[in-house]
């Protein structure tokens, strides 16, 4: 399961950008993102980047589509719930 994937992705790494956890998953940007607001709903992961990139439109002021997707790719996530260790620590 992909959300069970990338959970565990994050408890052993740490962080990642939505860019390299579509590349590693092999899946689309749109359904990482989705897993990644199941996990800031839950409390397991938090933003902690996402500074838009500079438009390679020129006269652009940002705020076009193009940006837009490049900003949400480069989106960073922190792995703020429980490792994977700690769930399995005897108790």
């Amino acid at each position: 399961m992909l959300l069970a994937d990338i959970r565990l992705h994050l408890s052993e790494n740490g962080s990642a950008s939505i860019q390299e956890l579509s590349n590693r998953f092999d899946t689309d940007i749109e359904a990482v993102e989705n897993i990644m607001s199941v996990l800031r709903r839950k409390g397991s992961v938090r933003q902690i980047s996402g500074e838009p990139p500079a438009c390679a439109r020129a006269g652009c002021g940002c705020g076009c589509a193009c940006s837009s997707a490049a900003q949400k790719s480069a989106d960073v996530y922190e792995w703020v719930g429980r490792s994977k260790r700690a769930r399995q620590a005897p108790g």
